[in-house]
C-alpha cells in the first residue's frame, strides 16, 4: 500500500518524532509511506494533485486540524492522529473545531495517545467515538555507556547534596511547562516562594538553571541544557 503521510516536522519536537517513527514502523510492514511536512502544505489543491501524481492509496496526518484537512474530500481512505493542540488550543476556534469535526467525520480512525486525550475528544464529538482508538506511545533509548552521572553532577558544581534525582526529557517551547513539577515538588504553596538563579556550567553545550525553593527544609531544582536536546534534572533534599 502508498500511503501519504503528513504532519509537522519541524525539528527537534514530539511531532517530528513521532512521524519518523510510525513511516518506519509502515515501512517495516511493507507499504510504502512518503511523509510530507503539512506545514509546508500551501493549499488542499496541492495534495490533491500529489495524490493524484503519486497514486496514493491511503493517507495519515498527525493533527486533525493541521494536517488533517488536507485529505479531505482526495477520494483515499485516512486516519488522524490527535495532537495536544488540536484537543488544547483549537477546539477554541469555531472555525477550526468545525473543520475537525469535518475531517473526524470522514476519517476511517481517529488514534488518541492517552485515555485522557480520547475521553476530551469524545467529549466535542461524541459522534465520532467510535473511530477512536487508543495507542500508548513509547520510547526508544539509545543509552550512552560512558555517561557517569556522578561525574555529570560533580562537573556541574552538584554534588555537594545528598540527593533523589528525577530525570524529565522536553523541549521547552512557551506552550509547553515543564516547570510544573517545580510547584509540585514545593508543595504547591502559595507562602512557598521560589527563588531563581541561573550558572553557566564548565561543561560546553550546558546551560545549568538552579532553583532554591525558600521551604522548611532545603530544595534544589536543575534545568540543563544539552545541545539540541533539553533534559531537566530536578535534585531536592527530603
Amino acid at each position: 500500500m502508498r500511503i501519504l503521510f503528513l504532519a509537522c516536522l519541524r525539528a527537534n519536537t514530539g511531532n517530528s518524532t513521532t512521524a519518523q517513527r510510525i513511516r518506519s514502523h509502515l515501512e517495516a510492514a511493507g507499504h510504502e509511506c512518503e511523509l510530507r511536512d503539512a506545514s509546508a502544505v500551501q493549499s488542499p489543491v496541492e495534495v490533491a494533485n500529489l495524490i493524484s501524481e503519486r497514486k496514493f492509496d491511503a493517507g495519515l496526518a498527525i493533527h486533525v486540524f493541521k494536517a488533517g484537512r488536507f485529505l479531505l474530500d482526495n477520494g483515499i481512505p485516512f486516519g488522524v492522529i490527535f495532537g495536544g493542540t488540536d484537543i488544547n488550543e483549537d477546539v477554541k476556534n469555531e472555525e477550526k473545531f468545525w473543520v475537525m469535526g469535518t475531517v473526524l467525520e470522514e476519517a476511517r480512525f481517529a488514534v488518541a495517545f492517552t485515555c485522557k486525550m480520547k475521553d476530551a475528544a469524545a467529549k466535542y464529538w461524541p459522534q465520532a467515538i467510535s473511530k477512536i482508538h487508543i495507542q500508548p506511545q513509547g520510547i526508544l533509548t539509545t543509552p550512552n555507556v560512558s555517561f557517569d552521572i556522578d561525574t555529570f553532577l560533580q562537573n556541574s558544581g552538584m554534588m555537594h547534596i545528598a540527593a533523589h534525582i528525577f530525570l524529565l526529557i522536553c523541549g521547552l517551547r512557551r506552550v509547553k511547562d515543564p516547570l510544573y513539577l517545580v510547584e509540585a515538588f514545593a508543595g504547591g504553596s502559595s507562602d512557598r516562594l521560589v527563588e531563581g538563579c541561573s550558572l553557566l556550567s564548565g561543561m560546553k553545550g550546558i546551560r545549568v538553571f538552579v532553583w532554591s525553593s525558600l521551604v522548611q527544609q532545603s530544595t534544589q531544582y536543575l534545568l540543563v541544557r544539552l545541545d539540541q536536546s533539553f533534559i531537566t534534572l530536578m535534585e531536592f533534599t527530603l
